[in-house]
């Protein structure tokens, strides 16, 4: 399996260290023709716009003509969806919590799919905004911050967002890591 994480250059990247130690074949490079020959990709944590910019097009097409697997975590999450300044792959909004929210936080999921047969659990958030996607039916799982009860994964066809960290999420980070690698592998 050929997993690509997107990154600048050789940036420590969590995700990558995870999949290798899971025995996974993966690099990181935002170059479009890595992309191509990918079994899936994966879009971290540490994501930076910088690393996507003006590549909105050929990542759509990839998705969709390739059906290429999709994981995108954290900041990653936002930019698939973000129409203004990210991807824009998942229409959708990014709305502002009324306070930030850093620490952990009861991931509740609400329909099968990679979080399947999973039951409530504590994952570890650091964001102040979150993704509101116009389509709510790709809404997997929901978190609440304050008042505020927002989407904390999604999973439409070949893409899965999650809005907390898996490297600060301990082994529920690691095990939606291999709930993704099983998806792909099927």
């Amino acid at each position: 399996m050929n997993i690509v994480v997107v990154a600048e250059g050789m940036r420590t990247v969590w995700e990558l260290e995870c999949l290798r130690k899971l025995g996974v074949c993966c690099k990181v490079s935002t170059r479009v023709l890595d992309w191509k020959f990918a079994d899936a990709i994966v879009l971290p944590a540490e994501l930076k716009r910088s690393d996507v910019s003006g590549k909105a097009l050929p990542f759509q097409i990839l998705m969709d003509e390739c059906q290429i697997p999709v994981l995108a975590i954290d900041n990653g999450m936002r930019i698939l969806v973000d129409e203004e300044a990210g991807l824009g792959i998942l229409p959708g909004k990014i709305r502002p919590l009324a306070q930030k929210h850093v620490g952990w936080g009861e991931v509740v999921p609400k329909k099968p799919g990679f979080l399947e047969g999973v039951d409530r659990f504590p994952a570890f958030f650091g964001h102040s905004h979150y993704s509101e996607p116009k389509d709510r039916k790709c809404v997997a799982a929901v978190t609440k911050c304050g008042e505020t009860t927002f989407p904390s994964a999604l999973a439409m066809g070949n893409i899965f967002a999650v809005q907390f960290r898996l490297d600060k999420s301990g082994i529920i980070g690691q095990q939606v890591l291999e709930r993704f690698l099983q998806a792909v592998r099927r």
